[in-house]
């Protein structure tokens, strides 16, 4: 999974298992097993 505008353009790429919605600028992603958190520009 990964993260587009409501346009349909691709924000951050789908490299991610399972994903939660953005709050407070972030959002967790499962990575192949490790969670984590990025931002809304990709980085962990």
């Amino acid at each position: 999974m990964g993260f587009c505008y409501l346009t349909g353009k691709e924000v951050i790429p789908c490299r991610y298992n399972r994903v939660g919605r953005f709050s407070e600028g972030l959002a967790a992603v499962d990575a192949e097993g490790k969670w984590g958190f990025i931002d809304k520009g990709g980085k962990w």
